[in-house]
Order: C-alpha cells, then sequence, then structure tokens
C-alpha cells in the first residue's frame, strides 16, 4: 500500500490514518501475479482492482508519463508502430497534457492550486503548455472560427531508421512547425 500522492509506503500504517508524509487519506496498491503450476484441479481465480474515485492529479501524471514514454520509443525507434500510431500517442499525450490542467486545479489535496492560478501558469508558458492546450481545442472542435483562436496540429510525421518525428504546427490562424 502507498500513498499517491507522495508515493509513500503505507503498509504499516493503519487505514484510518493519513499519510506520515503528507496527510493524504488516499491509499493505492500494486498488485503483482506469477503464474504457477499445481497438481490439484482449482477454479480459476479472479483478481479485482479497485480504484479511487477521487484519484488526485498525479493519476493523470502517470498517464501523461506513459503517453511521453511511448512516444520517446517510438522516435528512438525502439517501437516501430507505423504512423498512425505515433499520430494517435502524439494526440493521447497532448490531451492528457492539457487535462492536466483540470485535475491541478479540481484536486482539493492541492489547496494552493485554483484554476486562475493554473490558467495564468499555462497562459505565461506560450512555447510549451500553451500549445498543449491549442492542440487539445484544435482536436475538439475540428475548426477554430474565432479570429484570434490558436491552431496547433499536427502537420508531418517523419520516419527513417532512427526512429519518428513529428512536427506540430501552430499559430494564430496559420500554421507555423515547431
Amino acid at each position: 500500500m502507498f500513498c499517491p500522492d507522495c508515493m509513500q509506503d503505507l503498509d504499516d500504517v493503519p487505514l484510518d490514518d493519513p499519510c506520515p508524509q503528507c496527510g493524504g487519506l488516499r491509499r493505492s496498491a500494486q498488485v503483482s501475479g506469477e503464474a504457477a503450476l499445481v497438481a490439484v484441479a482449482a477454479a480459476a481465480g479472479t483478481v479485482t482492482i479497485g480504484y479511487s474515485q477521487a484519484p488526485g492529479w498525479t493519476y493523470q501524471w502517470r498517464s501523461i508519463q506513459r503517453h511521453l514514454a511511448r512516444l520517446r520509443a517510438q522516435y528512438q525507434g525502439s517501437e516501430t508502430p507505423g504512423n498512425v500510431e505515433v499520430e494517435e500517442t502524439v494526440h493521447a499525450l497532448f490531451l492528457a497534457l492539457y487535462h492536466l490542467y483540470d485535475w491541478l486545479h479540481q484536486d482539493r489535496a492541492v489547496s494552493t492550486l485554483d484554476e486562475p492560478t493554473v490558467k495564468a501558469f499555462v497562459d505565461q508558458h506560450q512555447n510549451s503548455l500553451s500549445v498543449a492546450r491549442d492542440y487539445a481545442n484544435t482536436r475538439k472542435h475540428m475548426k477554430r472560427n474565432q479570429p484570434n483562436a490558436r491552431i496547433a496540429q499536427i502537420t508531418s510525421i517523419d520516419s527513417g531508421s532512427s526512429g519518428y518525428t513529428v512536427t506540430i504546427g501552430h499559430g494564430c490562424g496559420s500554421l507555423r512547425g515547431t
């Protein structure tokens, strides 16, 4: 058992007690299984994994880390799935990145972050976090009709012997590559 907010080991902490490191009340567990041969007939067992109804922003962060690891493997050529799968990885990563915005300001365990604070931080990082926002909105709406709407979308995917490279164009009304 561990605290999903700070990763503190909670095996010896009673279930009703808060995390001794961060004070959080949530618990997560990692379960692994091994195959075994037995000499008796037995019914197949099942394992049920429970999920918190309020998982916190770290749940979304772990999703981002998985998408990013997949994209890095595709860029390095250790995963060569094809351009459609690379495109889907980019979509998933950018949507997860932008959705982190909501997870951060809605997580009650992070009381110092409200929506205006998170929005101001995103707005201050026009060449990184704002591209994720623009990409997610372009992907969601297909067409951006407002005159000042920023557009971000994949303009090309290159593949070679060393892996893939994705170019994302972004800008107001017209796209420039990044």
